[in-house]
């Protein structure tokens, strides 16, 4: 994979958002944060996966600054809610080197 130091940075400061805005937005005092990363030769994937769910709506997470952030630094991120966790899922794609 060939992301350069700077995509790598961006990336940490998206699941450092995706996890804050998960967290900050959940009162259950029994929380499992799950995250799993999937990378191959051009593009890395982290899904950030909260349990429970937070009670947050899923457009209330859509329209908070962590989401700006996330969305700003990530070529696609998407949230997805179910009645057992909430997923943040985020992706970095390296550079394409076909000329």
């Amino acid at each position: 994979m060939a992301l350069s130091l700077d995509d790598l940075e961006e990336l940490r400061i998206a699941v450092d958002e995706a996890s804050s805005l998960l967290l900050d937005r959940s009162r259950d005092a029994e929380r499992i944060l799950h995250l799993e990363l999937d990378c191959d030769a051009r593009t890395l994937v982290a899904r950030i996966r909260l349990e429970p769910a937070p009670r947050a709506d899923p457009d209330e997470l859509l329209r908070s600054w962590g989401w700006r952030v996330i969305s700003a630094v990530t070529d696609e991120a998407s949230i997805d809610r179910t009645p057992t966790g909430t997923t943040v899922t985020f992706a970095k794609s390296a550079p394409s080197t076909d000329r």
